[in-house]
């Protein structure tokens, strides 16, 4: 009775559809997902990304929508009510209900989230499209910059683009001193016919190495059970060299001195073809690693004396694990 002109909350099916649309879902996800799952059981490539509809954030919220949704819940509040989230992150709830023409509270600790926040959320909310042109520009100016400075750290293998680097945490073995990655398992994917995991090679041609290579396997190449078995669990670990096990009291303890490293162990990449997939580290990429590493030598005690990199001691009572 209160919104006769409007269909979309006449019914409770009518009101459950628009609050989809209104947070840009324009499909059946659960449909979606269970055809996706289908089609990589099947080794089916689907058009499109399977949903019918792009991602939510990407389908923009039309005024009219907009309007009825502050015309409810004024008649809900007496007002619209203020999104409080002190906790954000980077800023998807005070993203989205910035875009729903909300009123917004929003900060983190974190003061990186701090800034996403700041520049993801309230600049754009504030300033709109006139800032278009001005961070495209700039910021075409600084990835240029960045990729400049950072291009012999990042090597690309020809037509390849990287998605992420994935590590693992490692300590030296107890008893012989050789790097053992902390791994829960070896997976990389699980997907049905696109499965990808890494195998752990800890010599070469009868040479014990100090510190494991990993080969990635693709597809029906994957030993499930040997995927399923990783070096760390429930606190305590085993040394892949002596099948041994390693005490948590002494991971945490050369976690806690120091001692702890991390090993890039794969890479997630792009094809040409769009297709995604993993590889496993080259001589490029080690050197790559080594440079960096001499690289952050170089810097470090200036950027400690900066505060470029942190260097509080941590709270009585916080967890240091």
């Amino acid at each position: 009775a209160s919104f006769p002109d409007a269909p979309e909350v006449r019914t409770e099916s009518a009101y459950r559809a628009w609050l989809l649309r209104l947070v840009g879902i324009l499909g059946d996800p659960v449909r979606g997902r269970r055809m996706i799952d289908a089609a990589n059981a099947a080794g089916v490539k689907l058009q499109g990304n399977g949903y019918g509809y792009r991602q939510a954030f990407r389908n923009p919220v039309s005024r009219s929508d907009i309007d009825l949704l502050h015309a409810v819940l004024r008649r809900t509040w007496g007002e619209l009510p203020t999104v409080a989230d002190p906790t954000a992150g980077g800023g998807s709830i005070p993203w989205a209900a910035s875009r729903l023409g909300l009123p917004v509270v929003a900060n983190d600790l974190n003061g990186v989230a701090a800034s996403v926040l700041k520049a993801g959320v309230e600049i754009p909310a504030t300033r709109g499209l006139d800032l278009l042109p001005d961070i495209r520009k700039w910021g075409d100016v600084l990835v240029k910059r960045v990729e400049k400075r950072l291009k012999e750290f990042f090597p690309l293998n020809e037509g390849e683009s990287v998605i992420a680097y994935i590590w693992a945490n490692a300590v030296p073995c107890p008893r012989t001193g050789r790097l053992v990655p902390l791994l829960t398992d070896k997976w990389l994917r699980k997907t049905a016919g696109k499965e990808a995991a890494v195998q752990l090679v800890t010599s070469v041609d009868g040479t014990e190495l100090r510190e494991p290579r990993f080969e990635v396997v693709l597809g029906r190449e994957v030993d499930k059970a040997d995927a399923g078995t990783g070096t760390i669990a429930r606190g305590k670990a085993v040394s892949p060299y002596d099948n041994l096990v390693i005490d948590g009291d002494y991971i945490k303890e050369t976690a806690q001195s120091g001692g702890m490293t991390q090993i890039l162990y794969a890479i997630a990449i792009r094809k040409p073809s769009g297709e995604r997939t993993f590889r496993a580290l080259n001589e490029r990429d080690q050197e790559a690693l080594r440079a960096a590493d001499r690289n952050f030598d170089e810097v470090k005690d200036a950027w400690f004396a900066s505060g470029v990199l942190p260097t509080e001691e941590f709270p009585d009572g916080n967890d240091l694990r």
